[in-house]
């Protein structure tokens, strides 16, 4: 008799019978499965790209505000008051700060460079989960 066949409840009594393994050989199987093919390794390696990514991302991102956002704009406006809902007082001054010198410094250059890095890093990332992919499928 096909899986199909079987009506629901005996499909999911099916699943849990795993293979006719028992717990503790299963685990064994998972864990030298995770060892050989250095699971552990290629998941920090593709949280490591991943994480260095978001900071060019960051980069081009605050350029780009700071190119629609000028000084006296309404975004800018909407931004700072929300800003002054969420954050505390100490913190809402540092991001001000930020806020107002990205918007008066804002280039071309910063918004090239960004996309640039963030381009660069996030294919370091997306290359690295592809070899991961192909290594676990092997």
């Amino acid at each position: 008799m096909s899986d199909s066949e079987l009506n629901t409840t005996e499909q999911v009594a099916s699943i849990w019978k795993l293979g006719g393994l028992k717990i503790p050989d299963l685990g064994k199987r998972v864990w030298q499965g995770v060892t050989e093919r250095d699971l552990l390794g290629l998941s920090s390696q593709l949280a490591y790209n991943f994480i260095g990514a978001l900071f060019p991302l960051l980069l081009f991102m605050l350029a780009l505000f700071g190119l629609f956002a000028s000084r006296g704009s309404e975004l800018h406006g909407r931004l700072l008051y929300y800003l002054a809902q969420v954050l505390p007082p100490a913190a809402y001054d540092i991001v001000t700060k930020t806020i107002e010198e990205v918007t008066k410094n804002t280039g071309t250059g910063k918004i090239t460079l960004g996309i640039l890095l963030a381009l660069f890093s996030a294919s370091a990332g997306i290359n690295s989960m592809i070899s991961g992919l192909n290594q676990i499928y092997e």
